[in-house]
């Protein structure tokens, strides 16, 4: 199926800093329970210049272990493999979910690389809309019971593609003042899709902070 995917990544995205596939082939099968989705990959993209969408997909396609994940087997920002922070948030909240990382479908909703959301080298709606049909595939094909959103812009345009517009329940961090909170959405035909706060700033290993007793509530009660 990932051969079927790599063909719907958009021709104008191939050649920039980036990635598609933040799982490897194993996960983009049989009937996995939920697909995860960053907003974008972060990184330099002026440094990492050479690390594209498309060599990226040929080493996830063609290269890496089946049962392979970016969260688990990559080294991020110099740290030993696995270990960014980021990564062992999303291990620690797979982990809680009963799930396999490396047998968990992940992406970003759109694909080129930027240090921050707010530096992204173009519109990010008009990007999303670019990478949807991507999206879109996974969804039809696997049929995920949620997709799993790390932050409000990637979940707010899986949300209203899907035409989630019922909070079915909430989660608030309780150890400071920010008041972050992750939610629950629903859509007609019962897809579920969380918005969470984003690992890269919330610490899901606290567990003043950790949604995952919420995403596994719903996922429960969705079967």
């Amino acid at each position: 199926m990932t051969d079927q995917l790599a063909v719907l990544v958009p021709d104008v995205l191939r050649n920039v800093s980036g990635s598609v596939f933040y799982s490897g082939r194993a996960a983009f099968s049989g009937s996995p329970q939920i697909y995860v989705l960053g907003a974008n990959p972060g990184g330099d993209p002026i440094r990492q210049r050479d690390e594209t969408v498309q060599t990226h997909s040929d080493f996830v396609l063609k290269a890496a272990p089946e049962r392979w994940s970016a969260y688990c087997d990559e080294s991020w920002t110099g740290r030993p493999v696995g270990q960014a922070p980021l990564q062992r948030h999303v291990q620690h909240l797979l982990s809680r979910l009963g799930q396999n990382p490396r047998l968990v479908p992940a992406s970003n909703l759109e694909f080129s690389r930027s240090r921050r959301l707010e530096h992204l080298d173009g519109d990010y709606d008009q990007l999303a809309d670019l990478c949807w049909p991507f999206h879109e595939a996974v969804i039809d094909k696997l049929c995920p019971k949620g997709i799993i959103c790390f932050g409000g812009d990637a979940s707010t345009q899986v949300a209203r593609r899907l035409g989630a517009v019922k909070c079915l329940d909430q989660f608030q961090e309780t150890y400071n003042n920010r008041h972050w909170t992750s939610r629950v959405w629903q859509s007609r035909s019962g897809m579920l899709v969380f918005e969470l706060t984003h690992p890269s700033s919330a610490d899901w290993t606290n567990p003043h902070a950790d949604p995952s007793p919420m995403v596994k509530a719903a996922l429960e009660a969705a079967e």
